[in-house]
């Protein structure tokens, strides 16, 4: 998968995950590259799709 398709899924900046691929030798680019390797139905089942509201979303309350 590319960086905006994880971004739509998990929710994640594109700016940030850009950033973070690019970290040198840093926990952030392997999540990155572990997001980009997964499943794309699993990270749909634990991040929702981008047309979902999350659970944790109280609306700014």
């Amino acid at each position: 998968m590319t960086l905006k398709e994880v971004g739509e899924l998990t929710g994640i900046p594109y700016a940030t995950l850009r950033k973070w691929s690019r970290s040198k030798g840093d926990y952030r680019k392997k999540l990155v590259k572990f997001l980009c390797e997964s499943d794309r139905s699993q990270l749909i089942k634990y991040f929702g799709g981008k047309n979902e509201t999350r659970q944790n979303d109280t609306g700014g309350v």
